[in-house]
């Protein structure tokens, strides 16, 4: 029995991001754990790291495979330039409104976990494949 094609992609997706969210939990853990780095900080470090993993895995099992143009790789590091700089900011917010710290980060990684994968089928896979 084939797998449809929406099914696959959001396997690749999940397995990319799952492994991507996996190292940077652990690396935001140390972080916040033994160094001075505040939480927002911290994230700040820990998710640019996690998507440079998520990049590697998830360039050619989504976008090669799906033919996204250079303009799509160049749309999604922006993108997730600007949402990291924004969930960080969130993260601080939250721990300075006593959140715990694990839990501010758990909030947003489904937040983010959630946009990100609607912008990538909606507008990357949609607006940047070569097909379109």
């Amino acid at each position: 029995m084939l797998i449809p094609v929406h099914k696959i992609y959001i396997l690749k997706y999940a397995i990319a991001a799952a492994l991507a969210v996996f190292f940077d939990v652990l690396i935001y853990a140390v972080l916040v754990t033994y160094s001075f780095l505040e939480p927002g900080f911290s994230n700040a470090v820990s998710t640019p790291l996690g998507c440079v993993l998520g990049w590697f895995i998830s360039g050619k099992t989504l976008f090669r495979s799906n033919g996204i143009r250079l303009s799509g790789y160049a749309i999604w590091i922006a993108y997730q330039i600007f949402v990291i700089a924004l969930y960080s900011i969130l993260v601080q917010w939250l721990v300075f409104y006593h959140f715990d710290k694990y839990l501010a980060k758990a909030m947003i990684i489904a937040i983010s976990f959630s946009v990100n994968s609607v912008f990538f089928k909606f507008i990357i896979l949609r607006r940047c494949s070569k097909s379109h």
